[in-house]
């Protein structure tokens, strides 16, 4: 992969994790950012697409839902409340069931941001569109997670149109109307709706692909 289709991989897989980019810069200039930080991680095989991403965030951050933030200020606020009102009357093992609950509760928190929680709050314009783009989504994160960031930008480009029609996509050739749709993912799109399934995607799902 020549660093031109590396960088234009790069810059799909960081817009599907949000990423946020400087809004004032266009594509063009931010593929340039991608090709950029990609050179540094050249190796013999290509480059390293997931350290590029990871200097991407370091640099720019990643989009986080506010109704996340706000929840998870709750409940430490909540847990502060209980900490100031029952310290002087707690004795060492109720301060020691409190240290697991509050484990828990961490743990539970880490689950509120997790990719299965962000992908549910993603914008669908045709909410009878929502399965059949979640399932084209799953197969560009399998793909990125493969490596293959060739098909994984192209599936996400693919799920991003869905999510954005304005119509209910019901057949093969309204997929193909969609920018970023071609006779490939259409094709896929058909089996899903006719069957409710994706043979490749249960093999990726597998790990046979």
């Amino acid at each position: 992969m020549n660093v031109k289709d590396a960088a234009k991989s790069l810059y799909d897989y960081a817009l599907s994790k949000k990423v946020k980019f400087p809004k004032i810069w266009d594509e063009a200039k931010l593929i340039q950012t991608c090709g950029a930080t990609l050179l540094v991680y050249r190796t013999p095989e290509g480059f390293d697409i997931n350290k590029g991403f990871a200097d991407l965030e370091s640099k720019f951050g990643v989009e986080e839902d506010d109704g996340e933030k706000a929840d998870d200020g709750e409940k430490e606020d909540d847990g502060e409340k209980k900490d100031v009102v029952g310290a002087k009357q707690q004795s060492p093992s109720a301060k020691s069931k409190r240290s697991r609950k509050a484990k828990v509760l961490s743990d539970d928190e880490k689950d509120e941001v997790s990719p299965k929680k962000t992908k549910k709050s993603e914008t669908m314009v045709e909410e009878k569109n929502r399965k059949v783009a979640e399932a084209i989504k799953e197969m560009a994160d399998i793909y990125f997670r493969n490596k293959d960031m060739r098909k994984g930008g192209v599936f996400s480009k693919a799920a991003k149109a869905i999510r954005e029609s304005e119509i209910h996509i019901s057949t093969k050739k309204e997929a193909m109307t969609l920018k970023g749709v071609g006779k490939g993912i259409a094709g896929y799109i058909e089996e899903f709706l006719n069957s409710g399934k994706i043979d490749k995607l249960e093999e990726l799902r597998a790990g046979t692909a």
